[in-house]
């Protein structure tokens, strides 16, 4: 049942429907400079490396390799 929900959730969040977290996101986001881009994912990155077992579904895995992963270049600047 978790699972299914899960699923229909991450759905609707991807559809990128007006209004979905997804869309909002991106509003958001997308007009972040390179440098901005690189240090959140500095962030991740480190948060991941030092408190990964605190996230049991991988969430910071997936949110740097959905849409941190383009500013890779950027880290430490």
């Amino acid at each position: 049942m978790t699972e299914l929900l899960r699923k229909q959730q991450l759905e609707w969040f991807d559809s990128g429907t007006p209004g979905t977290p997804l869309a909002i996101f991106h509003e958001r986001v997308d007009s972040l400079t390179p440098a901005e881009g690189g240090a959140i994912l500095d962030f991740f990155v480190t948060l991941q490396e030092t408190h990964g077992a605190d996230f049991p579904f991988g969430e910071l895995e997936i949110a740097v390799d959905r849409y941190w992963v383009r500013y890779r270049a950027f880290m430490g600047n």
